[in-house]
């Protein structure tokens, strides 16, 4: 079988939000610029970290926005990281999904960098075939470019296969290389941005995860 399952990290595996949103406050306090409310850093969860900062601190200066990025990563790639946990019914949905015979992927636009051991501490190595996300000067950050990528390297059947993601990036870049997106809902978007980015099926817990992919998949 060459179905495949492509999972988007943050928002849809594990629980980022404590991580990301101390070391985004960490580089505008460094940078003396003013906090947002906590809604609008959390919907800073998901876009290229570069789009984040443009958005964050008003402003194109590709010197500033480098700086933020840097000083970010100097809390997030020692410890933000590591803040991180598995949403419950995740890992059980894993296994059905490999027991089912899925190829299972990861597609995210966080580096590779942080990827690969945020999925090794969480113990959900041994679930995904190859991992794909953004390297570290913002090359591949968008999904679109990474869900092209990994179908020009692993040849998925694109009519069994599907992305997972909980924001209208994932569904949108899944839309523009011929993919469906189920969209989950325990995630970082909200329900207005989902149904407004039409996803092919939306998902409210991880113990329906399984279930729902293998129906869009046709069983």
């Amino acid at each position: 079988m060459n179905a495949c399952a492509i999972f988007d990290l943050d928002g849809t595996l594990t629980d980022s939000r404590e991580g990301i949103v101390r070391s985004l406050v960490h580089a505008l306090e460094q940078l003396d610029r003013p906090l947002p409310n906590d809604a609008a850093l959390e919907r800073c969860i998901g876009p290229p970290l570069r789009q984040v900062f443009v958005d964050l601190l008003q402003s194109d200066d590709g010197e500033l926005i480098e700086r933020a990025i840097t000083t970010y990563r100097q809390r997030y790639a020692t410890v933000g990281y590591r803040e991180n946990r598995v949403y419950e019914g995740i890992p059980e949905a894993l296994a059905e999904l490999q027991e089912a015979g899925l190829r299972l992927f990861i597609a995210t636009s966080k580096p590779l960098d942080y990827a690969r051991p945020i999925i090794s501490e969480q113990g959900l190595g041994s679930y995904f075939e190859e991992l794909y996300g953004a390297s570290l000067d913002g090359t591949l950050s968008h999904k679109r470019d990474l869900l092209a990528k990994l179908i020009a390297e692993q040849h998925p059947q694109l009519s069994r296969s599907v992305m997972v993601g909980d924001r209208k990036y994932d569904i949108e870049g899944a839309r523009e290389v011929g993919l469906p997106c189920l969209a989950v809902r325990w995630g970082f978007g909200d329900a207005d941005e989902l149904a407004a980015a039409r996803p092919a099926a939306q998902c409210d817990e991880p113990v329906e995860l399984a279930g729902t992919i293998c129906a869009i998949l046709g069983g």
